[in-house]
């Protein structure tokens, strides 16, 4: 078991950890303070400076995952339902897609998968042209709403 060192400054003790989050300063400032010699009451009573201050994590916008819809044999499915269907692991699925090789079956057929852009909606995975059928729209202008930044419940509004 490890113990935390701790810390005692005007009568409150805590360990290094608890001295930061009071003082609102990266724990590594106090930790560079200590190493150089500081006393622990230099250490925890000097001001801190604004680079000590830890900062703020940047929230940064990630576009949605695309998903995608493997066409092979004629059909078109996800990567899930392809490894359920063949008695596979997905993984080997993707291995096929990535490096583009056929899929070997156990019964000497070999199915080589196309990758198509799939959207995704209340649970369902079709692709564009699908969406814009049971839409009733054509698929441009399926697309049309799809990179226009519209928001996801208007795109998949049907007129």
């Amino acid at each position: 078991m490890r113990r935390l060192r701790r810390y005692t400054y005007n009568g409150v003790t805590l360990p290094l950890r608890g001295w930061a989050k009071r003082l609102g300063v990266a724990e590594s400032a106090l930790e560079a303070r200590l190493i150089g010699g500081w006393s622990i009451e230099k250490t925890l009573g000097t001001p801190i400076a604004d680079w000590e201050r830890p900062r703020p994590q940047e929230v940064k916008y990630r576009p949605p995952r695309t998903s995608y819809i493997l066409e092979g044999d004629g059909r078109f499915m996800t990567v899930k339902d392809w490894a359920k269907e063949l008695g596979c692991a997905y993984h080997v699925i993707y291995y096929c897609v990535r490096y583009n090789r056929p899929f070997k079956c156990s019964d000497g057929k070999c199915i080589t998968f196309k990758r198509h852009q799939a959207f995704v909606y209340d649970g369902v995975a079709l692709r564009a042209c699908e969406w814009a059928e049971r839409l009733g729209i054509t698929c441009d202008e399926f697309l049309q709403r799809w990179n226009s930044g519209m928001g996801v419940a208007d795109v998949f509004r049907a007129n």
